[in-house]
């Protein structure tokens, strides 16, 4: 991702997409962070890019994720290099 991007996310804004496949995912993993569930309007955006199956593997992948998050911060593992935590 374009540096702009990843910044944008890091401050908590929705990005300048150049790119819709990207836009589509970013509002994808959004809403459902936000919101628990995903609307039929987003996810017919995702499933028409990528098919029902790519809808339900980006679903499991950010569950992953988030299990990896919640592991690391139940166990307290220091964030790499010593760099500070973002805030919540």
């Amino acid at each position: 991702l374009p540096d702009a991007v990843i910044e944008s996310i890091r401050h908590g804004e929705r990005p300048d997409f150049t790119d819709p496949a990207e836009a589509e995912i970013y509002d994808f993993c959004t809403e459902l962070y936000d919101t628990k569930r995903v609307s039929d309007a987003t996810f017919a955006r995702i499933e028409a890019r990528h098919g029902k199956t790519g809808a339900v593997e980006l679903a499991g992948l950010l569950g992953h994720y988030n299990l990896i998050a919640i592991t690391l911060n139940m166990s307290e593992t220091p964030v790499p290099g010593g760099a500070k935590p973002l805030p919540e």
